[in-house]
């Protein structure tokens, strides 16, 4: 194992280092769009404690039983099906009101006004918001098990000069989420649709 990650060092920690950034400019970016996100920012602050109770056992699973590649790629399946439905409803590609068929109660303003979309919004948003942070949650705990415990990443001789550079690397990138978050919807979550898809380009490049 040592030799294969001493082989496979500075690839790793490019690998390693998408990783780490992506995760923390995703998870941050949306806590600080908890503000701005359908539904009470109660709520909102709510799913993120609760993601971490599902998120990490999900995570810790997947890699004992499915290793690295396979256990990213589940991870940003998870961000960028969540994190896409959100950017439909708010750029409106998708209608909310489908909800309605399905029992949805009316929200007693007048149908088809602003109050009454962002009703509707409030019920279903925050669903594909705690599917997305349930999966940054399984992609942050993946990161720590390969960067930590997984012999073949990091040799143990570099291994806490490798983390430093991710994690260095990670929270410059992540100083900007506040300033994405500022910006105009859909955008913020446009962008954090970006970064997951390099995220999961990567992934595919990990051993099985």
């Amino acid at each position: 194992d040592e030799l294969i990650a001493e082989k496979n060092y500075t690839a790793n920690v490019v690998r390693l280092t998408v990783m780490w950034s992506v995760g923390s400019f995703s998870s941050w970016l949306l806590i600080y769009l908890n503000k701005y996100m359908p539904g009470t920012i109660y709520l909102n602050y709510y799913f993120d404690g609760f993601s971490g109770l599902i998120g990490y056992p999900i995570g810790n699973a997947l890699y004992s039983r499915y290793h690295i590649k396979v256990s990213f790629i589940v991870a940003y399946v998870t961000i960028l099906l969540g994190a896409l439905f959100i950017f439909l409803f708010e750029s409106e590609m998708v209608s909310p009101y489908f909800i309605d068929n399905l029992g949805c109660p009316p929200s007693g303003y007048p149908a088809g006004s602003k109050k009454d979309q962002d009703y509707h919004l409030s019920k279903i948003v925050p669903i594909f918001t705690l599917i997305t942070k349930i999966g940054l949650t399984i992609l942050f705990s993946l990161t720590w098990q390969c960067s930590f415990n997984n012999g073949r990443i990091f040799p143990n001789l570099k291994r806490a000069t490798a983390t430093g550079i991710c994690n260095f690397i990670a929270r410059i990138l992540t100083a900007f989420a506040p300033l994405v978050a500022e910006l105009d919807k859909p955008l913020p979550i446009y962008i954090l649709l970006c970064f997951n898809t390099i995220g999961i380009l990567v992934s595919f490049t990990f051993p099985s």
